[in-house]
């Protein structure tokens, strides 16, 4: 592997990293808002495992949203106080 290409691939990872992150303060916004607002909070939950069971567990670091079954153990988490 060339050096621009482990320069490309780098950077494309440092993308994919930052870009779940945002996605991670996303969740936790929506999370957040919600419980402002005294509505549902369980739907981010199902959602996500809904979406999981979709994508079969398939993930890839360079993916830009963090994996959903992840996102579902998150805002189970933070539903259940913990």
């Amino acid at each position: 592997m060339r050096g621009s290409q482990l320069g490309d691939l780098g950077q494309k990872f440092v993308n994919a990293q930052f870009s779940q992150s945002q996605e991670s303060a996303a969740d936790d916004h929506s999370f957040d808002l919600l419980t402002q607002k005294g509505m549902e909070r369980k739907g981010l939950v199902t959602g996500f495992e809904k979406i999981a069971k979709l994508e079969g567990g398939k993930h890839s670091m360079m993916d830009s949203h963090p994996p959903s079954a992840e996102r579902a153990k998150r805002m189970q988490a933070r539903l259940s106080g913990k």
